[in-house]
């Protein structure tokens, strides 16, 4: 579920001028909570935590690579539900806590986490992949 991964060759070009995607971006990522982890789904379905950023918010909170997500603030993550529970906006602000529930091999735990700012680079890092991978301007 990586937020830099390349669009796919049919995937339409950004029509807005760059300036105006840099502005929203940047706007979009204000508020936005940073949790520091990349989840990618496993065979399952399920959410495997897997790269964990040093110094984040879910290293500071114990996350470790490979565990299973099984539940976020409560609610189950199905294979159904997993996208719905992940997407809600309100669990995605900076400074909200996250409850989130995990499973390595036999053993379960739950952690809370607290999600920060984005760090600015991180959202320059964002900023620029999309003008790389939207915009026909910056493709030629």
């Amino acid at each position: 579920m990586s937020s830099f991964a390349a669009p796919p060759a049919d995937h339409p070009r950004c029509t807005r001028p760059v300036e105006e995607c840099a502005a929203r971006l940047k706007e979009t990522y204000r508020d936005r909570g940073w949790l520091g982890v990349e989840l990618d789904e496993n065979e399952n379905g399920a959410l495997r935590v897997g790269t964990v950023t040093p110094g984040s918010p879910a290293e500071k909170a114990g996350l470790k690579t490979g565990a299973i997500v099984v539940a976020l603030n409560g609610i189950p993550l199905t294979h159904d539900s997993t996208r719905g529970g992940m997407a809600r906006d309100d669990y995605w602000k900076a400074g909200a806590t996250l409850a989130i529930d995990l499973r390595r091999g036999p053993r379960s735990t739950s952690v809370r986490v607290t999600l920060q700012h984005y760090p600015d680079a991180l959202v320059a890092h964002i900023v620029e992949a999309h003008v790389r991978d939207y915009h026909q301007s910056a493709a030629n």
